[in-house]
């Protein structure tokens, strides 16, 4: 095929696929997480002069990523709607990711009918349709991740740290990645080079990073995020790395099930092979295979491995920064297996399959799992949360202090000061929390008492009016969230009360 219609069909491709994911996730706009508001919170704060707070004037790191706040304020500042400017540039990163998912997939593949393919699979991955247009970073993590394994892969190492520090500014544990540039350039680069790059290398990330650290430090007194702060252990705990190597796997399972049996597979069958010929012990193979294949065991590996042993509380949209690299890899090793046993047509078609199972695995998830679930989710916002952020606003005096484990939205509506029991606006709750306590166990047993005295309590329980009992809380209103979470459920009740202070 001509070099320009084959450019031509690939373009169109990798468009055609574009519009069909944006029109996919454009169906479930109105799905904005509760963690979105906190950003948008922080932004309107921004643009007001109020500094980077979820309370005016109170500064706090309680978001995770300071370059996704950032950009939310620049569209308040250009006069647009917060909550548009988060959902657009949501979706407009999601998109964006496609496109240099392909390059990545080419690049690794060297077949741009597999890359495709590749593509499509990345498309439908339930966990990327579902966090694409929340309105949280997910997508611009996608997106600058992508790039700096891009750019690895094609030995710019400049670019590549570029976008792992911007990455950092996203996600922290996208640091990590650094390790993986410097251990490539140390086992492939002479003495010389290796310094040079070493020092060109450590200036411009450190040159990114650094004036954000030293603002947070300075402002804060921290420049590690609440939201790591309160979610990562480092206890060491062989039960809970155990319990959070299990969600992880369950989590990959259902939706990249089939690529990660492939890469596990095809891998135990080329070491069983050599083995049984004696071309190479096992031992000298692995190693082999870990050089050859560096990118996907380092960046996955070290990965997990930071999320195990620090006993994070995993969520989907951490695993997007590893999906990508899964499926580009699933791919590569399935069509190099059919490759070297068959004839074209045959892999050609081998690959169409893997990708049809992939397809079918991801929306019989999305549409049976995934979709209701966030559903009931947008449901439980617009008829919960945000309703009780405008009654709060609507009904209690504008100087009012309120004390809840859910801030979000609640604290975009109401306008009033909260205290925050999960520790992200209001870090002096974080040492309950490190000991094991939850947001609403503490408010349960009277443990806020000595950090904060608000005006207004709100609790959430699977019960009703829960707190009745306590003398000094009196209920206003109570109003149901259904189905929190994908797995959940039971019907939770929020309840309003307001503190009789003595």
């Amino acid at each position: 095929m001509d070099n320009r219609l084959s450019r031509l069909v690939v373009f169109l491709a990798v468009a055609g696929i574009v519009v069909v994911f944006f029109l996919n996730v454009k169906t479930h706009f109105n799905y904005t997480t509760d963690d979105t508001y906190i950003y948008l919170q922080f932004a309107k704060n921004i643009i007001t002069g109020n500094g980077i707070s979820f309370n005016p004037s109170e500064p706090t790191y309680g978001i995770t990523s300071p370059l996704w706040l950032f950009m939310i304020s620049i569209g308040g500042w250009l006069g647009l709607d917060l909550y548009l400017t988060a959902k657009w540039l949501d979706i407009l990163f999601a998109c964006s990711s496609l496109v240099v998912f392909y390059l990545l997939s080419f690049q690794v593949i060297k077949d741009k009918a597999v890359a495709i393919t590749a593509v499509i699979a990345f498309s439908v991955n339930a966990w990327f349709m579902r966090w694409a247009g929340s309105g949280m970073e997910t997508s611009l993590a996608v997106f600058l991740s992508l790039l700096m394994v891009l750019f690895f892969i094609r030995m710019k190492y400049s670019l590549s740290i570029f976008f792992t520090a911007l990455l950092t500014l996203v996600r922290p544990e996208g640091s990590l990645f650094v390790l993986i540039i410097f251990a490539d350039i140390y086992f492939s680069k002479s003495i010389e080079k290796k310094i040079w790059l070493f020092t060109k290398l450590i200036t411009i990330f450190l040159g990114i990073i650094i004036p954000w650290i030293l603002y947070a430090r300075s402002v804060f007194g921290t420049f590690i995020p609440n939201t790591m702060l309160g979610k990562v252990g480092f206890n060491f705990s062989l039960h809970e790395s155990y319990l959070t190597s299990v969600d992880i796997l369950q989590t990959l399972a259902v939706t990249d099930g089939i690529v990660i049996i492939i890469i596990v597979g095809l891998i135990l069958k080329d070491l069983l092979r050599k083995s049984v010929r004696k071309e190479n012990s096992i031992i000298h193979k692995l190693i082999e295979l870990f050089r050859n294949n560096f990118l996907l065991f380092g960046w996955i590996l070290i990965v997990l491995l930071f999320y195990i042993l620090s006993d994070t509380n995993v969520v989907s949209r951490y695993l997007l920064l590893i999906i990508p690299v899964l499926i580009v890899y699933g791919f590569y090793f399935f069509y190099g297996y059919l490759k070297s046993i068959y004839d074209e047509r045959y892999v050609y078609f081998g690959i169409f399959m893997l990708t049809a199972f992939v397809m079918i695995q991801n929306q019989i998830f999305y549409h049976r799992i995934v979709r209701p679930g966030i559903e009931e989710f947008s449901s439980g916002m617009e008829n919960c949360l945000i309703p009780i952020g405008k009654w709060l606003n609507k009904n209690t005096n504008p100087k009012a202090t309120i004390l809840v484990g859910d801030i979000g939205a609640i604290g975009y509506y109401s306008d009033r000061r909260i205290y925050d029991a999960a520790g992200l606006a209001s870090p002096e709750f974080l040492p309950l929390l490190k000991r094991g306590m939850s947001p609403y166990q503490i408010i349960e047993n009277d443990q806020y008492q000595s950090l904060c005295k608000p005006d207004y309590i709100i609790h959430r329980s699977e019960q009703p009016e829960v707190l009745n009992d306590y003398k000094s809380l009196m209920p206003l209103v109570t109003k149901p969230f259904f189905k929190m979470g994908l797995n959940n459920d039971k019907i939770i009740y929020y309840t309003i009360y307001k503190v009789n202070n003595p």
